[in-house]
């Protein structure tokens, strides 16, 4: 008994160690939520249906909507982001743990499995002290501290601290259990998987290094996955192996974003996790003395920017009141459905982050900066990447079909309201308005179409005129080649004399243009799948 309280309670971390920690998971989980997720949020409670994670919670909640999610993860990018710059950390994980984790149990509608393993990373997470996070306004160290040569960063106890280490080494445990199957251990799956030429011929030549055939080399390379998992978990359960690990289990997530498989930023996250996690103390120590030589100059300023300033409580209030109203003022900003719950939800966070309890709020000024500019950050954010445009056209696109015409024409005209320069979603528009009846509308939503296309197709040509041999630029300029032929084939579909002629010109043109570069692309890369795919819709289209 005494050795299991020692593993749990007698665990320590170094201080550089936790903020780093701090700082990269909750930097990377905001922008995760601000420009992954959000696109998503039409998915709930789309058709008035919802499947829930837990048979029993079917009858207790009700539908999502995509308001109410999309606020949601605002609101959770929000704390997340907050916690990173180190602003009341637990509270903000807390409030995580309700906007990410809750939302997760609640609907099926992402099916990606790491959401439920980044839900039971900040619900574990939620009960770590502010003190050990050392948030902007951590008391002095307490009795937990741990006693630490000179030389060391000072370190802290907390159960939960090895709990995020039992808690990856199940993950890698119950991954390589997963693997012990007889198509995996083949190779099959893995050579399905690897098309990309380049991914291919480096496994080639590590199978002439390795003097075995080609073929072997992929039983060969899943059989050593499952083998480095069930390593990876041992390496999170016993603290001599941290240093072995740190050389091999980052490399796992590495090599699953080379195979560009599709799990959205989970190689991240592992990849931010073992890195930090695994370092050995001394490397630690060695960046900790490093960085506190380079911040040095430094010092004296950020002291005074955020020397304590007690205030009176009702003047904390106010304070906090006021940063509240000007950080729900700049979110109600986004351009998504949800506003106003947005914003409420953002102000309230902002609200009890800088409220004086359950003591005094030391640097009121550094902490109502931090909440505003990451209220602000969420507005840049979404107006500086298509996750808007994203968000309303796949909106629009389930409406329609669902038969919700007259909806989905509003959600077309809102992303092509946000869209980027290139393709947007003008042709669908002008397809569901003739639906309804609305042929001149239609006719003009189909000429925009074909004008956004051919105004974006020089730079995709320069693009391949600078790199002839790059196979993704022919892609690119094949790709636009051929969303102008479609476009202009429906265009001549709906108009008559010379302006038919002239679409019907246009289609021609960019049919061959498009072929051409399909396939010139795939003679660089024979085994791309964007390649083989777009090629194949291009002969399947009739002319």
């Amino acid at each position: 008994m005494n050795a299991w309280d020692r593993y749990w309670h007698g665990f320590a971390l170094e201080r550089p160690r936790i903020v780093v920690l701090r700082v990269l998971f909750f930097a990377l989980l905001g922008l995760d939520l601000w420009l992954i997720n959000i696109e998503h949020a039409p998915r709930y409670g789309a058709g008035d249906f919802n499947v829930t994670q837990i048979d029993f919670l079917d009858r207790l909640v009700p539908t999502p909507t995509a308001a109410v999610t999309g606020a949601l993860w605002l609101i959770g990018g929000f704390l997340a982001l907050r916690a990173a710059f180190g602003v009341a950390v637990r509270q903000s994980a807390i409030g995580l743990v309700v906007c990410y984790a809750a939302l997760y149990f609640w609907s099926q509608a992402d099916s990606y499995q790491h959401h439920y393993l980044i839900s039971l990373l900040l619900i574990i997470m939620a009960f770590i002290p502010e003190w050990v996070w050392h948030g902007v306004d951590a008391p002095a160290p307490p009795a937990d501290a741990v006693e630490q040569p000179p030389d060391r960063p000072p370190a802290y106890r907390h159960w939960a601290l090895r709990l995020i280490y039992v808690q990856l080494a199940l993950l890698y445990f119950w991954t390589a259990v997963a693997k012990v199957d007889d198509v995996w251990l083949a190779g099959i799956t893995m050579d399905q998987l690897t098309t990309s030429a380049e991914v291919r011929a480096l496994m080639a030549g590590l199978a002439e290094r390795l003097g075995t055939e080609p073929a072997a080399i992929y039983p060969l390379a899943a059989k050593a996955v499952m083998l480095g998992e069930f390593f990876a978990a041992a390496v999170f359960l016993w603290r001599p192996l941290w240093g072995i690990g740190l050389l091999i289990v980052p490399f796992f997530h590495v090599g699953v974003e080379i195979l560009e498989f599709d799990i959205e930023w989970f190689s991240y996250y592992m990849i931010v996790l073992d890195l930090v996690l695994l370092a050995p103390p001394r490397l630690v120590a060695l960046l900790h003395r490093a960085g506190t030589r380079a911040a040095a100059p430094l010092r004296g300023a950020w002291a005074a920017l955020t020397a304590p300033r007690p205030r009176g409580s009702d003047l904390t209030m106010a304070y906090a009141g006021v940063v509240a109203v000007i950080t729900a003022l700049v979110a109600a900003q986004v351009p998504i459905e949800g506003a106003t719950l947005t914003a409420t939800g953002v102000g309230v966070t902002a609200l009890l982050g800088g409220w004086p309890w359950p003591r005094p709020v030391e640097r009121p000024q550094l902490r109502a900066a931090v909440q505003v500019l990451c209220a602000g950050a969420m507005i840049v954010t979404l107006a500086s990447s298509t996750v808007p445009y994203d968000y309303y056209r796949l909106w629009g696109g389930d409406l329609t079909r669902r038969g919700h015409h007259e909806a989905s024409v509003e959600m077309y005209e809102k992303a092509n309201a946000v869209a980027p320069p290139g393709p947007a979603r003008e042709l669908k528009l002008g397809q569901v308005l003739q639906r309804l009846g609305r042929r001149d509308e239609a006719v003009l939503a189909y000429r925009r179409a074909v004008a956004r296309v051919e105004a974006v197709i020089p730079a995709a040509q320069r693009a391949v005129h600078r790199n002839a041999g790059d196979a993704k630029a022919r892609f690119a300029l094949a790709d636009l080649q051929f969303e102008l032929l479609r476009r202009c084939q429906t265009l001549a579909r709906v108009t008559t004399g010379d302006e038919r002629a002239q679409a019907e010109d246009c289609a021609r043109a960019a049919r061959l243009a498009s072929e051409e570069n399909w396939t010139r692309g795939l003679e660089l890369a024979p085994r791309d799948r964007e390649g083989l795919r777009g090629l194949n819709s291009l002969r399947r289209l009739k002319p």
